[in-house]
C-alpha cells in the first residue's frame, strides 16, 4: 500500500482486529483500493437479501441466526504442521472455515454489541477450537444465535435467518425465502383482541438478479474500482467486521464470560501472543513423520 499498490486480500484480512485496523488506516492514508475476497457477496441470493434489508422490508430486526456446519477429518489437520495451531493460524474453525459465513451474516444483520460464547475442541487432537457457539446481543435489544464446527456430518448447508418487525428472511441451501407482514409484529401483538390471533404473513416470490459471481466477480470489481472508481463489493473497511466477530467469540469462549464489541484490541493482542508462545506449530516435511508424530496425531 505504501508503494501505491492496490490490494486484494484473501479472507480474513487478519488474525487480530488491531492488524485489520492498521491495514485500513494505511489504505486510507495512501489512497489505494483495499478489498477482501469475500466472493459470496456477489451471489444473487445474498445481494437480494441485502436489498430487501436496505429497502426496510424487514423493519427493525429483533432476531438473527446462523448455523453453519462443516466437516474436517483428523487427517486434514495432520497434513501440515501449521494447521489448527495458534502460531500457524491464530485459531481453528472460526478463523479458517467460518469467515465467509460470518461476513454475510454481519453484512446483512450487522455486528452484535456483545457475545457470550462457548468454544470447544470436541473431535480432533488439535490446540484450537473445532466448535463454537455464541449468544448475540445487539444495540437495539435484538438477540441472535451463532454456531459453527468442523464436527458435523452430513454437513448440510448453512441456515441463516433475520426476523424483523415487518418481515422475515430465511436462507438455506442457497435458497431465499421472504415473508412480509400486513401489520408489524409489535403493533399487532398490542392491538389484537382475539386470544389466538396471529399477524397475517405473505410469502413473496423474490426474483434473483442474474450476474457474474465468485472470485472473478470480485477481481473484475476491483479492476473497475481502480479504473473507474466503481464501489467495492467487499471493501477492506468492512472486512474488519468478520475479524471483530471472530475475535469476540474466541475471547469470550476462552474467558468464559461475555465480551463487548468493539473488542479490546490490546487485550486480544496480548491473548494471541500468549497462545502463540504455547503453540506447537512447526514445519514437518516428511509426510510419514507428519502423520505418525504424536505431536500432530
Amino acid at each position: 500500500m505504501k508503494k501505491g499498490i492496490h490490494v486484494l486480500s484473501e479472507k480474513p484480512v487478519a488474525v487480530m482486529v488491531s492488524a485489520a485496523d492498521e491495514m485500513n488506516r494505511v489504505a486510507q492514508e495512501t489512497g489505494v483500493k483495499f478489498a477482501v475476497m469475500y466472493q459470496n457477496r456477489s451471489a444473487p441470493v445474498y445481494r437480494t437479501a441485502r436489498k430487501l434489508i436496505e429497502e426496510d422490508r424487514l423493519g427493525e430486526i429483533y432476531r438473527t441466526c446462523l448455523i453453519e456446519p462443516n466437516y474436517r477429518s483428523q487427517a486434514y489437520y495432520n497434513s501440515a504442521g501449521w494447521r489448527a495451531t495458534w502460531k500457524g493460524e491464530g485459531g481453528g474453525v472460526l478463523i479458517n472455515q467460518a469467515p465467509h459465513g460470518i461476513d454475510i451474516f454481519t453484512w446483512l444483520g450487522g455486528l452484535p454489541s456483545r457475545v457470550t460464547a462457548k468454544t470447544k475442541t470436541r473431535r480432533h487432537i488439535i490446540e484450537v477450537e473445532d466448535e463454537a457457539s455464541a449468544l448475540l446481543e445487539y444495540e437495539n435489544g435484538a438477540v441472535g444465535f451463532y454456531h459453527t464446527s468442523v464436527n458435523e456430518y452430513p454437513a448440510s448447508g448453512s441456515i441463516m435467518e433475520f426476523c424483523g418487525e415487518k418481515g422475515k428472511i430465511s436462507i438455506s441451501d442457497g435458497r431465499l425465502k421472504f415473508w412480509s407482514l400486513e401489520i408489524p409484529v409489535q403493533q399487532f401483538t398490542i392491538g389484537v383482541e382475539e386470544m389466538w390471533g396471529k399477524p397475517a404473513a405473505q410469502e413473496e416470490e423474490v426474483p434473483l438478479e442474474e450476474r457474474e459471481t465468485g472470485h472473478i466477480a470480485l477481481i473484475r470489481n476491483l479492476t473497475k474500482a481502480i479504473l473507474y472508481d466503481e464501489p467495492l463489493l467487499a471493501p477492506g473497511i468492512e472486512g474488519i467486521r468478520s475479524v471483530e466477530f471472530i475475535n469476540a467469540v474466541i475471547l469470550s469462549g476462552k474467558k468464559g464470560k461475555p465480551v463487548e464489541i468493539p473488542v479490546d484490541r490490546a487485550e486480544y493482542d496480548t491473548f494471541i501472543e500468549r497462545m502463540k508462545k504455547r503453540s506447537k506449530a512447526k514445519k514437518i516435511t516428511d509426510p510419514v513423520k507428519r502423520i505418525t508424530d504424536p505431536q500432530f496425531a
